[in-house]
């Protein structure tokens, strides 16, 4: 018991090594699960220090983190794979990852303020 309390006291200490997100957020529009509709339930946040990767929170607390590598759109949280395009007017960033939909500003990869 004492060994994996340890274990677990370990593990929850490295999360705090994890990159973390900056202060604020934007809201985007987001489209969470086969069938959804879009609606302004997600943040878009940069991740502090970084100037490549973001992290979009689901209003259930789940998220994804991305990163804008040679102008494509990257998932850095698992093994599905972002398809991305821009769409409307004004011009959004469509970004598709398995059965989730998100619209993100098409200027989003702009140098932090």
């Amino acid at each position: 018991m004492r060994i994996s309390s340890a274990v677990l006291a370990l593990a929850l200490a490295s999360c705090g090594n994890a990159a973390q997100p900056a202060a604020g957020g934007t809201a985007i529009a987001c489209a969470l699960g086969e069938g959804s509709t879009f609606a302004d339930d997600c943040t878009l946040e940069r991740v502090a220090g970084m100037k490549d990767e973001f992290i979009v929170r689901h209003p259930d607390g789940g998220f994804r983190r991305l990163a804008l590598r040679n102008a494509h759109v990257e998932t850095l949280d698992g093994a599905d794979e972002a398809v991305s395009r821009y769409t409307g007017d004004p011009p959004v960033l469509e970004v598709i990852i398995a059965n989730d939909r998100y619209r993100l500003p098409a200027d989003f990869d702009a140098p932090a303020r």
